[in-house]
């Protein structure tokens, strides 16, 4: 019975107070700000279940899906599954970092193969870490937000060929359409014993598609997403995140460590 007791306490789920204060003090320091939680949503963490939001700047801005998470598997382990370029988060997109930057950020190209008749979309995006938020916040909120850049595709015309982009040809990227809107971040937020893991994006695909359309299709998607992420850093990254595996960064800036 004791033994229930304290396992009960170590799992305990933060109260809907604790965590809307947690992405509050995370609001503080975020290039892209998060909503709070309700009730109800608050209901479906606690269950286990990702909880996805829509919700957008403006009138006439474009809207943003959001999908929540609360995990007990660590921070470290739930970054890396987000972050590693081994492993594809949407299996209808490809990525591949084309260049590291002096200032730590990246551009990162990205390729979304379309049902036909559509026109497939691409896209280039500068992603880092938001290093002052960790600080300021005492290594408990990561941020890695990314925007759009604007004009620089050809940079990829020297990767295809290679890994991952391997099935995509020049004539491709020269035929897809660039969204004309991208922008969002990866996030983790350090609530008690446990990490809030969370994934918004606004995209304009551009095209004939509606908007509308697209943010449905990736607020569907975001369950999977988050669900799959979960899994592959309990049950593989320990494995995977060894030996000569290339160091990624922390939402901090700094490198994480090998798991021996």
């Amino acid at each position: 019975m004791f033994y229930f007791l304290v396992n009960s306490l170590v799992w305990a789920t933060p109260t809907l107070n604790n965590i809307n204060n947690a992405i509050s003090t995370y609001n503080s320091h975020a290039k892209f700000s998060l909503p709070t939680l309700d009730s109800e949503q608050y209901g479906s963490l606690k269950e286990g279940m990702v909880v996805t939001l829509l919700d957008q700047a403006g009138q006439d801005e474009p809207q943003r899906a959001i999908g929540m998470l609360l995990s007990s598997v660590s921070a470290t382990k739930l970054w890396i599954s987000c972050q590693d370029p081994h492993f594809s988060q949407q299996s209808s997109t490809t990525e591949k970092r084309l260049s590291l930057n002096t200032d730590n950020s990246a551009d990162w190209y990205g390729f979304m193969d379309m049902p036909w008749p559509l026109s497939d979309r691409h896209w280039l995006v500068n992603v880092s870490n938001n290093t002052s938020m960790a600080i300021k916040t005492n290594n408990t909120c990561w941020e890695h937000p990314w925007t759009l850049v604007l004009g620089e595709t050809a940079k990829v015309y020297s990767h295809i060929g290679a890994a991952p982009l391997s099935n995509i040809s020049k004539e491709m990227v020269d035929a897809a359409i660039f969204t004309p809107v991208n922008k969002g971040a990866w996030a983790l937020i350090k609530v008690e014993d446990q990490n809030l893991l969370v994934y918004h994006a606004t995209t304009v695909v551009g095209g004939n598609i509606p908007s509308d359309l697209v943010i449905k299709l990736v607020r569907s998607t975001l369950d999977d997403m988050l669900k799959d992420i979960e899994t592959r850093a309990q049950n593989d990254i320990p494995s995977h995140y060894t030996d000569d595996h290339s160091l990624i960064l922390g939402g901090n800036g700094k490198n994480i460590l090998l798991f021996d």
